[in-house]
C-alpha cells in the first residue's frame, strides 16, 4: 500500500510544469538597467536593451506572508495598467517582476494560472535572482520607470498610493510623449 502511495505521489509531483526554474538575466549599474532579459507569463521571452528600447515600467512586488496578498498586489498593479489609456500602453515596454511567497510548486502553479490573463508581461523571480539587485528589503513594494536608454528616471515605494499612482501615470505620460515626439520628427 505505501509504495502505491509513494508512486502515486511522485507521478503527481512530475506532472506538473516545472514554474520555478526560469532563467533570468538583469543587469543594474548606476541608475541605468543595461538589460533585462526573461520568459513571461506566456513562455515568451522578454527582452529590455537600451538604447533605443520602447521605456520601461518594471513593478518589483515584495515576498508576500500568503497567496492572497501577492494576489491582492497583482490586482492593484492590474488596476493601474487598466487605467492607463491605450496610447500609453502602446508606448512603454510594460514588465512586471514578481517575487511570490515560496511555497511549493502547486501553490506556484496555482498562481501562475492566475497571471495567465493579464495584460501585461509578468517575470517571475522566484529565487530573488532580480530583487536581490535592487533593493535588500524582501517586503518592499517598488515601481520604476526607466526611459529608452536605460535610465532609471522615477523610483517609488508607493506606487499604489493616490498621490504615488498620479506620480508614476505623469513619469509614463512624461517619456510616452517624448516618444511620440521623436516617432513625429522622424516622419
Amino acid at each position: 500500500m505505501k509504495i502505491i502511495l509513494l508512486t502515486g505521489l511522485l507521478i503527481a509531483a512530475f506532472s506538473f510544469k516545472n514554474v520555478t526554474g526560469q532563467t533570468i538575466s538583469f543587469e543594474k549599474h548606476s541608475g541605468m538597467v543595461l538589460h533585462l532579459k526573461g520568459e513571461d507569463q506566456h513562455g515568451d521571452r522578454v527582452t529590455f536593451d537600451p538604447p533605443e528600447e520602447k521605456p520601461l515600467v518594471l513593478f518589483f512586488l515584495p515576498k508576500t506572508e500568503s497567496r492572497n496578498e501577492a494576489e491582492m498586489f497583482l490586482d492593484h498593479v492590474t488596476h493601474f495598467f487598466d487605467s492607463l489609456s491605450e496610447q500609453k500602453k502602446g508606448s512603454i515596454n510594460s514588465v512586471l517582476v514578481v517575487e511570490p511567497i515560496r511555497s511549493g510548486p502547486l501553490v506556484n502553479r496555482i498562481f501562475r494560472s492566475k497571471l495567465s490573463n493579464k495584460p501585461f508581461q509578468v517575470i517571475r523571480d522566484t529565487d530573488g535572482e532580480i530583487t536581490g539587485k535592487v533593493y535588500d528589503e524582501a517586503y518592499t513594494i517598488t515601481a520604476w520607470v526607466v526611459d529608452k536608454n536605460g535610465e532609471i528616471i522615477h523610483i517609488t515605494t508607493e506606487p499604489f498610493s493616490d498621490y504615488g499612482n498620479q506620480i508614476l501615470k505623469e513619469k509614463i505620460e512624461g517619456i510616452s510623449n517624448k516618444s511620440n515626439t521623436t516617432k513625429t520628427r522622424q516622419k
